[in-house]
């Protein structure tokens, strides 16, 4: 075929040469109307743009001016002062220089606004200097300030002075006078109260001055809590008179009374005058002088800015107008190109029609024919350069479609994956080898069956019906056709096996073609099933764990909030003895019981119910369909059974029993914390009542006298001991498994009751966290062991030191340990803080922030029972600790668990991965210490290396193991 000369693209060209002359000649035209307006306007527009600019100018140093004394309530004020005068001169130049404008003096609408801006410049001036002027004068800023400083502040001097006074009798006569020790306890709680009521006063000053936030909702609050200390001070001081009524106190208190009386009078009065003055709007004089005096000259100033600007807008539309009319000039010639352009389309629509359309369309028909196997070469009535490339373009394709075509098989035969092709009536047109191995089926039978022959449940869909929908409505297609679903395959032989199903669509010709990649995951299911298993069980028991339960607990009250009556009743039971059994016997001997009592409750459970463990002793039953009577019928079964079960141990019997608390569900529980939160507080109720008891929650129960008598009880014991150093220490050696060296000790803390009994943690660190008294607590600990090492030889080990939740959001804690670690010149690396994984995770970013601040101070730090219920290696490389300290509950009965030890291996393996060291706690025995060293665990801690010993009885045994 002979090649044409005149391409598409030299036929262009020549029409494009063409079309470019013509509008070159209008474009010449044009352009001189348009120079010829520019330069009628160019004048006047250079004229209104100097006006603008000093407009501009005076907008901006106004609007800073403005910033500036406002300022100044916030700021440094001989800083300000200075800007201040600065932006005033400024000011005034701008000013005098839009005054000074010849096209400003000459129009009258424009010079008059201008000097109007001089005369509040005039006005600025002279309240910015009364401005600085109070701000530089705090009494005179404040105005209630006199009162706090020179009455309030003195009084509240003379009180503590008369307090410690009147104290200090009472201590000097206690052995002589009977009566001093409660005169004594009443002083001590005047001091308490009053240091509350000036307390008060101080933070309703700061409040506000806006230190925690919006002052308005909170200062009336803040005013009624001092009026209660006040009332409370009075009373005491009432109660005080009545002693000496009865002539009961000594000579310093009788003065110190009638003082305190008349200074607590004072002090109320004063206070509610400088009250009533921060109430006020007038608390603050620069406020108020910038509100009524600066605004209003400021806004007049911007309304004469705003006034200039619209005028200079007005003008600008003049010159506008003159450019419509140059611009309608324009128009008109414009819709002549139009003209000229519209015959030209139409000649290139004639070229494009005979010289590119039907020869392309001549050879999609040869696209079309090779399509249905017919092989044909396209001849061209009019040929151009182009064409006739695109003709052996096409031939050369055919050629690589067809290769590719081979490719593609060969590829789809040797696929891992089986893959079906099937059309929308659910019959299979194609497999590949894969496919046949898998389903048992050679190719020649699969095809033209239907796809229910290897997979049952085609797609989950029901019907057949289902399937046309799916192809007649393709928005409903991304619903049905998730990306990888599990499905059952169905092989030859009958077998059924577990099958990943990833189905996608095509259009081939008009229709729809549906692919199903197929493949065995018989193993993975199995897999998934384990870990299922672990995440949901407990794994000494094999109940469902506490996360399951508040799940279920979840699903229960989303039920009831769409109105589903909720019939269930929640069992919260707690082994009364099972402490005995773990101190006395051993942790092994406390698993075995566990065990057994696992048992006893899968007897008498029913099938629908739901029997979970908590942890440590605590086990909760969740019973459905049952009301009150049943299920409080059902906890006495429960506790009977349990109270009838002895636990035989070498030679020893333990009667274990326990407490059960009883909650009903209502409509109106709000969260499945409360409910769970009902059901301890009613164990803990039955426990009160004497252990082996049921006790149904009733709404009362939420203030039980008894219970918060007896945690007050605790909390001032705990207070006491804090202040008299009468807690006691104990430390247990963590071990270095292959070495055997000491790398530091575990603090553990005992206090003793009145009998002389030591009272495990267990006992007082409740209570220490519900009355906040964690913090002060562990400082405590802090500060001692910080005292016993600079006793003691650097070769010494050091401590392990746990912190609670409550101390690692303390943000005075990092500095609290800083302060002691310099006054008692400690070595840092001597003491690692330990935090347990729940506090880390539940206030991530904070933990993260401490324990950086304490690596940067030079001491180590350590997770504590890790693994405990948390997805935990998704944050573990997250937190920057030296230590992980795998949980106990993984390291019991380690040798007899095979499933324990693959978790333990893999939690050590992925520490290490992350460049930390661990730490196996509850080491009860030798086969589990060697399991461990086979492991690779590096350190150990448990009553097989040692158990915890009194600080000072344990020290001389205690080697610090450098470097670590």
């Amino acid at each position: 075929m002979a090649e044409s000369k005149f391409s598409i693209r030299n036929r262009f060209l020549a029409i494009l040469a063409v079309f470019f002359s013509i509008f070159l000649l209008f474009a010449l035209y044009t352009d001189k109307a348009a120079r010829i307006t520019v330069q009628d306007s160019q004048q006047q527009s250079r004229q209104l743009q100097d006006v603008g600019v000093a407009v501009s100018d005076i907008t901006n140093t106004l609007h800073l001016l403005g910033i500036a004394m406002y300022q100044t309530t916030l700021f440094d004020k001989n800083e300000q002062s200075e800007i201040i005068q600065s932006q005033l001169e400024a000011l005034a130049k701008e000013i005098t220089r839009l005054v000074s404008l010849p096209s400003v003096k000459s129009n009258v609408e424009l010079y008059q606004p201008a000097l109007k801006l001089s005369e509040n410049l005039q006005a600025l001036t002279i309240y910015s200097q009364k401005l600085l002027e109070i701000s530089n004068d705090f009494e005179q800023k404040y105005p209630a300030m006199p009162i706090m400083l020179d009455k309030l502040r003195p009084l509240n001097r003379d009180m503590v002075g008369l307090i410690i006074a009147a104290i200090d009798e009472a201590r000097s006569e206690l052995d002589n006078r009977p009566s001093q020790e409660k005169i004594l306890a009443l002083l001590r709680d005047i001091r308490y109260v009053w240091s509350q009521l000036v307390s008060s006063v101080r933070v309703f000053v700061a409040n506000r001055l806006g230190a925690f936030g919006p002052p308005e909702k909170t200062l009336s609050i803040i005013q009624k809590d001092w009026q209660l200390y006040a009332e409370v001070v009075t009373d005491l001081l009432n109660q005080l008179e009545a002693f000496n009524q009865n002539d009961q106190l000594g000579l310093i208190q009788k003065d110190a009374l009638q003082q305190m009386k008349e200074i607590h009078s004072q002090y109320q009065v004063y206070f509610k005058e400088a009250a009533n003055i921060y109430m006020s709007d007038n608390w603050r004089a620069d406020k108020t002088l910038l509100k009524n005096k600066v605004d209003p000259v400021l806004d007049v100033a911007w309304s004469q800015i705003y006034l200039i600007s619209n005028r200079i807008n007005a003008y600008s539309q003049v010159s506008m107008n003159k450019y419509a009319s140059t611009a309608d000039k324009l128009s008109n010639y414009i819709w002549v190109a139009v003209a000229i352009t519209m015959c030209l389309l139409i000649l290139g629509y004639i070229s494009f029609e005979y010289l590119i359309r039907r020869p392309i369309l001549d050879i999609a028909k040869a696209l079309e024919a090779e399509g249905h196997g017919d092989s044909r070469i396209p001849h061209l009535k009019q040929q151009v350069k182009e064409t006739n490339v695109l003709v052996k373009a096409f031939a050369d394709m055919r050629n690589q479609v067809r290769s590719r075509q081979t490719r593609l098989q060969s590829i789809l035969d040797n696929a891992g994956e089986g893959i079906l092709t099937l059309t929308p009536d659910g019959k299979i047109e194609g497999v590949n080898k894969a496919a046949c191995y898998l389903f048992g089926y050679s190719e020649k039978e699969l095809i033209g069956q239907d796809a229910t022959t290897v997979i049952p449940a085609y797609v989950g869909l029901s019907s057949q019906h289902e399937v046309s929908r799916l192809v007649g409505m393709p928005e409903e297609r991304e619903k049905v056709l998730p990306g990888e679903q599990e499905v059952l395959g169905r092989c030859k032989d009958g077998r059924v096996f577990p099958m990943s199903l990833r189905l996608g669509h095509t259009r081939v010709e008009e229709n729809i073609l549906y692919t199903a990649l197929v493949s065995d995951i018989s193993e993975r299911k199995a897999m998934i099933d384990r870990l299922t298993q672990l995440a949901e069980r407990d794994s000494l028991t094999g109940l469902y764990n506490r996360h399951f339960l508040m799940d279920e607990l979840e699903r229960v009250v989303d039920r009831s909030s769409r109105g589903e009556k909720q019939n269930i009743a929640l069992l919260y039971i707690d082994l009364d003895h099972f402490k005995y059994v773990n101190d006395t016997l051993g942790h092994l001997a406390g698993d075995k019981v566990l065990q057994e009592v696992t048992k006893i409750l899968e007897k008498r459970a029913r099938g629908t119910d739901l029997l979970t463990r908590l942890g440590g002793d605590e086990f909760a039953i969740l019973l459905y369909e049952v009301d009150e009577l049943q299920a409080k019928a059902t906890a006495e079964a429960y506790r009977k059974q349990l109270a009838e079960y002895v636990f035989y141990h070498e030679g020893n019997a333990v009667d274990v029993g326990c407490s059960i608390g009883v909650v009903l569900f209502d409509e109106y529980m709000l969260s499945k914390e409360e409910l769970l939160s009902r059901a301890d507080l009613a164990c803990h109720l039955a426990k009160q009542s004497g252990r082996n008891r049921v006790h149904v929650y009733v709404p009362r129960d939420q203030q039980d006298i008894n219970i918060m008598s007896s945690d007050m009880g605790w909390s001032r014991r705990i207070k006491s001991a804090i202040e008299h150093d009468e807690f006691f220490q104990f430390a247990q050696p963590i071990i270095h498994i292959k070495s055997g060296i000491t790398l530091s000790n575990e603090v553990l803390l005992r206090l003793k009751d009145n009998k002389d009994q030591l009272i495990m943690p267990s006992g007082f660190l409740p209570s220490a966290e519900r009355f906040g008294l964690s913090v002060e607590l562990d400082y405590w600990v802090i500060k001692n062991c910080f005292k016993m090492l600079s006793e003691q030889s650097l070769s010494t080990s050091g401590y392990s030191i746990n912190l609670s939740s409550n101390t690692i959001d303390d943000e005075g804690t990092l500095e609290f340990i800083e302060n002691q670690m310099c006054q008692f010149k400690i070595n840092p690396s001597q003491v690692i803080f330990e935090v347990t994984e729940s506090s880390a995770i539940n206030q991530l970013t904070q933990a993260q922030i401490f324990l950086k601040g304490l690596h940067l101070l030079g001491f180590k730090t350590a997770l504590d029972d890790f693994g405990a219920g948390y997805s935990s290696f998704g944050y573990l490389k997250d937190l920057p600790v030296d230590y992980v300290k795998l949980d106990g509950s993984f390291i019991q009965n380690l040798a007899h668990d095979k499933v324990k030890t693959a978790i333990v291996k893999a939690m050590n393996e992925v520490v290490h991965a992350l460049g930390k060291l661990t730490v196996a706690e509850c080491v009860e025995d030798a086969t589990t210490l060697e399991v461990l060293r086979n492991i690779g665990v590096d350190y150990c801690q448990g009553f097989y290396t040692g158990k915890p010993e009194s600080v000072k009885e344990s020290r001389s045994n205690i080697h610090y193991l450098a470097g670590r």
